[in-house]
């Protein structure tokens, strides 16, 4: 019987308490945002406040004014050599929160989207980092759901963190008033490593605030600050306006060169994703040439996002090198290869099941998650839907065949759309099979779960699912 303690038990509910949060680390709190604002920004998605009360300081970027350093970061990795290998595999955390009955908040289903399209975009863009589910928890507080942008935001995201992963809290909306009247969808807490975001939100809600985690800003960033701050389009424009020297958009913007400059896209892209800003200069005269779908920019249209550039890549790569568990994470270890996963995860409840071809093996694993320097938990439990076409009847035959080199005996059971077992719960011990069958199903969707019975062993254990009709 699985724990139900275990940290992989997803419907682990965390209820909220108050009374550890005395007035005086809240004082504590004010004055380290006070003297923060020097050397922190709040970096939003949906709404650019990247002028705003706080500034983050790059000064002791090295790719500021030398963007050569990422080329020559990239080929010591050599990445052109092998652009699609994952080099990378980082947990992410979330924290759902719901009313004080456990209800509302972003579901299961929403969970697997958020973590499928930042799969999704790193892997069409060759980032080489890839993600999975370390764990999710629940907040039942109604007073909760909607977060004050500033202090409740960044406290939330103090109180409430695993510092081995990425931490992601999804929330109903913020109660920020802005003076811009734009809707904050996300932002990145540069004070805690967070990300928090509004459950509603687009496709590349999450990957955008992710490239901030790993050390993007916006290529707008200071657009509107004039000659003393904004990044000029052209790409060798200097100081001394004589071509001598570092070219400015080295040094302002998103330090970049390769992400033209640009002003903030929203309400300057049209339905069919085109820049309609090109009457707008820089303040120099130079009319903007903007891209639109690079994934760190405000087009008026999301959906228009898909991209990132050599430049972007090498940043996130560089990072992502440099992050204090950066050594769990790299594959280049191979003991980290216990982390990798298959490609259906997450797939641990009914509603996000993973999809099958009839007739096909296919590989599933109880991969490991990084929980900690000392600790790693098992994915215990996947869930595997299949569908049957036909409109006569049809016979199922079913094979699960676990790998003779697994450390832990798995179960198997088979049910229908609705939930209904269609199978007793059968045992195999390492190296066996297990053989389900049902006859006479009719045209519709069905599910398997199988379950590892341990949440900790030292091997990652595999198996093979393969379905027949006739």
């Amino acid at each position: 019987m699985l724990r139900l303690n275990s940290i992989l038990n997803h419907n682990l509910i965390e209820q909220e308490y108050d009374s550890f949060k005395p007035r005086l680390i809240f004082a504590i709190l004010i004055l380290f945002l006070f003297f923060s604002q020097l050397k922190a920004q709040i970096l939003d998605d949906a709404a650019c406040l990247s002028g705003g009360k706080l500034e983050m300081d790059y000064r002791k970027k090295p790719w500021k004014g030398n963007n050569q350093f990422l080329m020559v970061y990239l080929n010591e990795i050599k990445y052109f050599e092998s652009k699609d290998k994952i080099r990378f595999l980082v947990p992410v955390k979330f924290w759902v929160y719901r009313d004080n009955k456990g209800q509302g908040g972003a579901s299961i289903v929403d969970i697997k989207k958020f973590i499928t399209d930042l799969n999704l975009y790193n892997q069409l863009n060759q980032t080489g980092i890839q993600f999975y589910t370390s764990n999710i928890k629940y907040i039942d507080n109604s007073n909760r759901q909607v977060f004050g942008y500033y202090i409740e935001a960044t406290l939330q995201s103090i109180f409430r963190h695993t510092k081995p992963a990425i931490n992601v809290y999804l929330i109903d909306g913020f109660k920020k008033k802005q003076e811009s009247r734009k809707v904050v969808r996300g932002t990145y807490n540069m004070i805690t490593k967070s990300i928090i975001l509004q459950r509603k939100n687009s496709n590349t809600g999450l990957t955008h605030e992710v490239g901030h985690y790993f050390g993007l800003l916006h290529p707008h960033r200071h657009f509107d600050k004039g000659k003393s701050k904004q990044e000029p389009v052209s790409r060798i424009r200097t100081k001394n306006e004589d071509g001598k020297g570092i070219p400015l958009c080295e040094e302002r913007g998103d330090l970049l060169a390769d992400t033209k400059a640009e002003p903030n896209l929203t309400h300057l892209v049209d339905n069919d994703c085109n820049f309609t800003g090109s009457a707008m200069k820089d303040a120099w005269g130079d009319n903007y040439q903007s891209e639109v779908n690079n994934i760190m920019s405000y087009p008026t249209h999301y959906e228009c996002r898909d991209s990132f550039t050599l430049s972007q890549k090498g940043v996130m790569l560089y990072s992502a090198s440099k992050n204090k568990y950066a050594k769990y994470w790299n594959t280049e270890n191979e003991l980290n290869h216990k982390y990798f996963f298959d490609k259906n995860e997450p797939d641990d409840y009914m509603e996000i099941a993973g999809s099958i071809e009839t007739g096909v093996n296919q590989d599933f694993n109880f991969h490991k998650i990084f929980m900690g320097k000392k600790t790693d938990f098992n994915d215990t439990c996947d869930w595997i839907k299949f569908e049957v076409k036909y409109e006569d009847k049809r016979n199922i035959k079913i094979i699960i065949a676990s790998n003779s080199g697994n450390e832990n005996p798995m179960t198997a059971v088979f049910y229908d759309k609705n939930k209904m077992a269609l199978s007793r719960k059968v045992i195999a011990k390492p190296g066996e099979q297990i053989e389900l069958g049902f006859n006479g199903a009719v045209s519709d969707w069905y599910y398997l779960q199988v379950i590892s019975t341990k949440t900790e062993s030292k091997h990652v254990d595999a198996y093979t699912v393969k379905v027949d009709l006739y």
